[in-house]
């Protein structure tokens, strides 16, 4: 029964967030999306929080979401998550100027999940 509560508090959560990210409201969309992050852990909550604080150019925290994204991902083994959650990385690194640093995550994207 608490399983069930909790999703149903999480789903209001990730529509505020949404809301706010719609309205580049960078502050109150990550507000939200820890609020959500302490309810329920997932990838798809970790991911959107580390692009929400690279657009509001809090780097290293969105590092730090991307990478633990990243880690939840490689304990699913799944490899399209893995390259989504690599590229994510990627896209902080090259949005920092670590040229290097993004390349490196680009192409283990690309290793994970062959694509165009």
């Amino acid at each position: 029964m608490v399983a069930k509560r909790k999703t149903k508090d999480v789903e209001p959560l990730y529509q505020r967030a949404e809301k706010h990210l719609g309205r580049r409201e960078w502050p109150e969309a990550e507000k939200a999306l820890r609020e959500a992050l302490k309810l329920r852990q997932n990838l798809g909550g970790w991911g959107l929080l580390a692009w929400t604080l690279a657009e509001k150019g809090d780097h290293s925290e969105a590092l730090a979401a991307a990478k633990k994204m990243r880690t939840l991902a490689l304990r699913q083994r799944s490899k399209p998550l893995i390259s989504l959650a690599s590229c994510l990385l990627g896209y902080i690194h090259h949005y920092t100027g670590r040229k290097n640093w993004a390349e490196r995550y680009y192409r283990e994207s690309l290793e994970a999940r062959p694509r165009v």
